[in-house]
């Protein structure tokens, strides 16, 4: 009986233990499986590194659009500032030419107008004999 025993077990298992055969299969599964894991979770950390890389180049252009819109805001300021300077300036010449305007003596205006001609007459004489 045990030949027959013997004769009906495969011939890789002649020698060895029942199921010894399956142990190594588990355990070059189970390596194969750990192996598959470790290059996973590398190149979850190469994606991740990645990731983080840029992250942190966003987070720098965050800064730099920061300062930028900072820096534009103040110009805005300034020439508001001017712009109101200005303005206010216009504002006094309108009402100075207005109050000029109104005035009743026109006649030291004619004076001034004849006066600016022939100042523009002589010069033009100058530089024409030249």
């Amino acid at each position: 009986r045990k030949s027959m025993e013997a004769n009906n077990r495969p011939a890789s298992r002649k020698g060895r233990k029942p199921f010894a055969d399956d142990d190594e299969e588990d355990e070059s599964y189970y390596l194969t499986e750990g192996e598959k894991q470790q290059l996973l979770l590398q190149e979850q950390n190469e994606t991740l590194q990645s990731l983080q890389g840029g992250i942190t180049r966003m987070g720098q252009m965050a800064l730099d659009i920061n300062d930028e819109l900072s820096t534009q805001n103040r110009m805005i300021q300034d020439i508001d500032e001017h712009i109101d300077r200005t303005e206010s300036r216009l504002s006094g010449l309108q009402k100075r030419l207005k109050d000029l305007a109104n005035d009743s003596d026109r006649g030291k205006y004619c004076t001034i107008c004849f006066l600016t001609c022939v100042l523009v007459l002589l010069f033009w004489l100058v530089i024409n004999d030249e």
